[in-house]
């Protein structure tokens, strides 16, 4: 499940500072993967060293470096050198609680987006940290999580289906978020699918740890939240056109992807609104499981108060009580006390209490 927050270690350190004691390890080694292609021909390396980088990058060619696990500090900080990186890019590379952004610096673009997504036919769903550094000619990404998030887009550029082949750099720097938003919509089918299931279940009264259920599809819209609401930000500052090395070509794509955006939001928003009135129907359906048995034990209650007067009357051991020698007195309590519960029974269906 998701972390909201995740405390900074190396509190007190001057900005830009790569402080190699706060850094994570990760169960499975830095992959570099490199991907130069153009309209023709494309090459596709993977699990490269990085003083072969140099070798490979083509300034013709469009060149994608991506980076699978961008906790090594001696991996990113090397990187950083060999392409002018600052600092504090650097620094915000390293440490995964960001938020979604993006930055114009003098010779390139920094962005960094939030990455959900799901196993298929599961609702297992996944968080990490894309950083993309956006040069002419040059794309650098990196992530966390050891999951081949981006095989559908090398598909594309295998088989050079649709514009990735056809369009400059720009075009793969949009398909990367155009990617993100598309993976935010299946994640939210799942999720629309686990709340249809939980109002299936509550209606039907078969619901098992309800609310466990509920609070962790919140916690996922949170996250989902936390994602889109900066990228409609991000986008809008790319469509008033302040960053150069997008072309204006591939602009007008950024129009859909922002309406993509906001109906994600808008959707996001509908499923809070489904949740809270899902918690609330739970909660009016305890009460009125919890108002039904406390009827039944106040009518049962009620029914016995009657015959517990009755016995306790021929209960007193006084010596001249009128019944105590009469042949039929412990029938006639008996009956008396039936035809009260008898009596009493009927009123109660009458007012429909039973």
């Amino acid at each position: 499940m998701f972390k909201f927050f995740k405390k900074k270690k190396n509190i007190g350190n001057f900005p830009g500072d790569l402080d190699l004691t706060a850094k994570k390890t990760r169960d499975f080694k830095t992959k570099i993967s490199f991907i130069r292609y153009n309209n023709k021909d494309f090459q596709i390396d993977e699990d490269i060293e990085i003083d072969e980088i140099e070798e490979k990058f083509n300034g013709r060619d469009i060149n994608w470096i991506h980076i699978n696990n961008s906790y090594d500090y001696n991996i990113i900080s090397k990187l950083g050198e060999k392409f002018d990186i600052h600092n504090l890019v650097v620094e915000d590379i390293l440490n995964d609680n960001q938020r979604s952004k993006i930055e114009k610096w003098e010779n390139y673009i920094f962005m960094v987006i939030d990455i959900i997504t799901t196993e298929n036919d599961k609702n297992n769903f996944f968080n990490d940290q894309l950083n993309i550094i956006f040069k002419k000619n040059l794309l650098i990404t990196f992530n966390n999580k050891n999951i081949n998030f981006f095989e559908p887009i090398l598909k594309r550029i295998k088989t050079n289906v649709g514009y990735i082949r056809k369009k400059n750099i720009s075009y793969l720097f949009y398909a990367l978020k155009d990617f993100v938003v598309d993976n935010y919509f299946l994640v939210m089918e799942k999720i629309n699918d686990s709340l249809e299931c939980l109002e299936d279940e509550l209606i039907e009264g078969t619901s098992d740890n309800y609310l466990h259920r509920v609070y962790d599809i919140k916690k996922e819209l949170i996250q989902l939240r936390k994602g889109s609401w900066p990228l409609r930000d991000i986008i809008n500052k790319i469509l008033r056109g302040d960053f150069e090395l997008i072309d204006d070509d591939i602009r007008i794509f950024y129009r859909d992807l922002y309406d993509h955006v906001i109906q994600t939001i808008d959707v996001i928003e509908s499923f809070r609104d489904v949740i809270s009135g899902l918690i609330d129907l739970y909660m009016s359906s305890v009460s009125n499981k919890m108002n039904k048995i406390m009827q039944f034990l106040t009518i049962i209650g009620t029914i016995f108060i009657p015959l517990t007067f009755i016995a306790g009357i021929y209960g007193m051991n006084f010596k001249f009580m009128p019944e105590l020698e009469w042949e039929y007195g412990y029938l006639f309590a008996w009956g008396l006390m039936g035809g009260i519960t008898f009596i009493m029974i009927l009123i109660f269906k009458k007012k429909k209490w039973l």
